[in-house]
């Protein structure tokens, strides 16, 4: 691999970790606002609020996470794109991802709104999501045939 190529490498990953960093940061500032101010009536559905500030957050933490694992990968796999251990990396990135989907849109029960919402767009992200994990498997399938026939 090139100096340039590592180089660009170094600087994507670095670019990604700096985003997770302020991400989790700006969700973690709007979670404790959410907690300590006088903002949540803890009285009516306190436990439902809870876990709906506590999942996003945590949801939050673990898609960032697997963002930059994935990234990871891709650098110790020799700048290949196509790298077998991101295959479950990516299936399992729907967890996180249909929890994090669903408790934005139910965000509003923590300030008092009393109606759980099943969003249109947690469902088709979770689908393309799916879409995209299953292209990338068959890519890394791909690559490793072609890399076997050389």
């Amino acid at each position: 691999m090139k100096r340039t190529t590592k180089v660009l490498s170094a600087l994507v990953l670095i670019v990604a970790f700096g985003v997770m960093i302020l991400h989790t940061a700006v969700v973690g500032v709007q979670t404790w606002n959410a907690v300590t101010g006088d903002l949540i009536d803890w009285s009516l559905f306190g436990g439902a609020k809870m876990a709906i500030v506590a999942l996003r957050a945590l949801a939050t933490l673990a898609l960032l996470v697997m963002m930059m694992a994935f990234v990871c990968n891709i650098r110790k796999g020799g700048g290949r794109v196509f790298v077998r251990r991101n295959v479950a990396l990516f299936y399992w990135s729907l967890l996180p991802f249909v929890v994090y989907s669903f408790c934005e849109v139910n965000i509003p029960i923590v300030s008092g709104v009393r109606q759980w919402v099943v969003d249109t767009d947690t469902v088709l992200g979770a689908c393309a999501l799916l879409l995209f994990a299953l292209a990338y498997h068959r890519g890394v399938v791909l690559t490793e045939e072609d890399d076997l026939t050389i």
